[in-house]
């Protein structure tokens, strides 16, 4: 992957992101601060690169530039402290109902995205997601939390196919705030009729 160096600011990784196809943004020397993008080129993983390892540290744009600035310094000092601590994602949000609105009103700008679809989110995060599991922190999010938040009480009210509707929504909005768990959560459960 080749590596596009540009100022550490929001505009200029905002205007190289939309050029990035096969690069990798270089932001910052020392420390390295690198952003890759995701397919599409409007996000990407911020890395901060020590040695030969790489740390990721949020996905842009919820995690805006300022943040990492922000944060950058704290990092670098835990991590010249203790070379093999676990960096924590930055995360742009507090409440989980916070990033949800945010994706929410993303989704409706989006020209991508059908009418039907447009509605399909708004429906899926007001009705659902935010009643559910909207007072939690993003911290708190895991894949217990999800399983007993969301999934158990959506399966004894509603079929299979609106669960998995349901939590893929969830499933596209989990990237924002790296919940691991989520990605294995979509494994076929026994109805709710069938469980011990």
């Amino acid at each position: 992957m080749q590596t596009l160096t540009v100022s550490f600011s929001e505009s200029s990784v905002k205007r190289a992101l939309k050029n990035a196809e096969g690069y990798e943004i270089k932001v910052s020397s020392k420390p390295t601060v690198l952003l890759r993008p995701h397919k599409g080129l409007e996000r990407g993983t911020w890395y901060l690169r020590k040695g030969e390892k790489y740390h990721p540290l949020g996905v842009y744009p919820v995690v805006p530039v300022s943040l990492v600035k922000e944060r950058l310094p704290h990092i670098v000092f835990d991590l010249s402290m203790n070379p093999n601590a676990k960096v924590e994602i930055i995360s742009g949000f507090q409440k989980v109902t916070d990033l949800l609105s945010w994706y929410c009103e993303r989704a409706q700008s989006d020209r991508e995205l059908s009418k039907k679809r447009k509605a399909t989110v708004r429906s899926v995060i007001n009705k659902h997601l935010i009643p559910m599991l909207g007072d939690k922190l993003i911290d708190e999010l895991n894949h217990a939390c999800i399983d007993d938040a969301l999934i158990w009480p959506l399966q004894s009210k509603y079929s299979l196919s609106n669960v998995r509707l349901i939590f893929s929504a969830l499933k596209e909005i989990s990237p924002a705030w790296g919940v691991s768990g989520c990605a294995s959560l979509s494994r076929k459960r026994a109805p709710a009729s069938h469980r011990v």
